[in-house]
């Protein structure tokens, strides 16, 4: 997750400003820079975390067998993983 959140454009042209800032002598333009960075790639972290728990609780309550009446009997299948292509046979 964390290598991600430091990968993307916006942060490393976050860095890339630190870096010129900090070359140029203004190291309180570089410090504010670098604290906005972190603020970034932290909360990018935690957005991340909550929504893979968030996907995780939804495929518990997705249901893994379906009932359906085939012939006048209920009977209990898997759902398919794949969509059925249009015209593909039954079996």
């Amino acid at each position: 997750m964390l290598w991600e959140q430091l990968r993307s454009v916006t942060t490393l042209i976050l860095v890339v400003a630190a870096a010129l800032a900090a070359a140029l002598g203004k190291a309180v333009d570089a410090s504010a820079i670098l604290a906005i960075v972190l603020l970034f790639v932290a909360l990018g972290i935690v957005q991340e975390y909550r929504a893979q728990r968030a996907i995780a609780r939804l495929r518990q309550m997705a249901s893994s067998v379906v009932q359906v009446v085939r012939g006048g009997r209920l009977r209990g299948l898997r759902p398919r993983t794949r969509p059925r292509r249009p015209g593909a046979s039954r079996s």
